[in-house]
Order: C-alpha cells, then structure tokens, then sequence
C-alpha cells in the first residue's frame, strides 16, 4: 500500500470517527444522555441520599426515599461493622458489648462533570499545541478544533517540515 495524501488520511480519520459516534449512538449515548448523566453528577445533592442528626450521627435514607432513578448518582457505599465483647469485670461481670462501625458514603465527582460540560459547551479556551519547526522554532496548534482534527493538522505539518528539510539537504 503505498502513502496516503493529507486529504485521503483525513477522508479515512472522518469515516472512522463518524463510524464511532454511530456506535456509540446505536448503544444510547446521545447527546441529550450525556447532557442528562453530566448535569445529574454536577447538580446532585447529598442530603437526598443521607441524613444526618442533631448529634451528627450519618445514616443513609431507604432507597425509597431516594429521588427516583438517581441511584446512578452514587458512586460508594461502604459500611463496615465489628462487634467484639470486652472480658467481665467485677462492676460489670458479663462483660460489654461494643459495636465500632465506620460507614462512608459517595456521590460522582461534581468538579470532574463540570469541567466536562464546560469542555464540550466550548466555554473553556482550548489547549494549544505547541512544537518546534524545523529551525526550532515554536509552531502552534489549536483553536476550536477536535483532538483529531489538531493531530490531522500535527501531521500534515511534521510531513510538510520533513519535505522542506529534504529539498534543503538537497540544494546544500
């Protein structure tokens, strides 16, 4: 097979992207989900799934007391219980029942949604990438492209450097 010109390499990068968000689409990731599943974990509140006391004392509501479908919002529930029973003594000689127990509870990283929203509403300046030419000089890349679109460009411009690099070692 022989080389592939900039236009047919990203002919060949959109066919396959647009091949992917089809599959990605045909299994439910639309746009709207995603949009519903980022705002969920952005705007989801814990006092919805735990209680806590005047004494401070942290207990999950019922899961039907949650707000319906939000359980996804969840990220770990983890509780942890040892009930051991300390020797008799002579106050208290059938000895004493103690029950340690942790219980940690975890909703999705909000920072971490919001930060994506705000990457794909294009609110965020986009990175830059930034690499030496072939004197060494910085040469930049981005703007309001994709990742593939700024790695077509990369491409384009290393094969572009490469062929001035040959045609100078050939005129010296």
């Amino acid at each position: 097979m022989g080389k592939l010109s900039i236009p047919e390499k990203e002919k060949i990068n959109k066919e396959v992207v647009c091949q992917t968000i089809k599959t990605f689409e045909r299994e439910g990731f639309t746009d709207c989900k995603i949009a519903r599943e980022l705002a969920g974990i952005a705007f989801a509140d814990i006092t919805d799934f735990v209680d806590v006391d005047d004494n401070g004392i942290v207990r999950m509501k019922s899961i039907n007391e949650w707000p319906k479908g939000k359980g996804h919002l969840v990220r770990k529930i983890k509780e942890k219980r040892v009930i051991r029973t300390e020797k008799g003594t002579k106050d208290k000689p059938d000895g004493e029942t103690i029950l340690d127990a942790t219980f940690e509870f975890e909703l999705h990283d909000k920072l971490d949604a919001i930060g994506k929203a705000i990457a794909v509403k294009g609110i965020q300046k986009p990175a830059k990438i930034i690499f030496p030419d072939k004197n060494g000089n910085p040469q930049e890349i981005g703007g309001a492209f994709t990742d593939m679109e700024r790695a077509t460009r990369l491409l384009y411009l290393v094969d572009l450097a490469k062929k001035r690099a040959k045609s100078a070692n050939r005129s010296s």
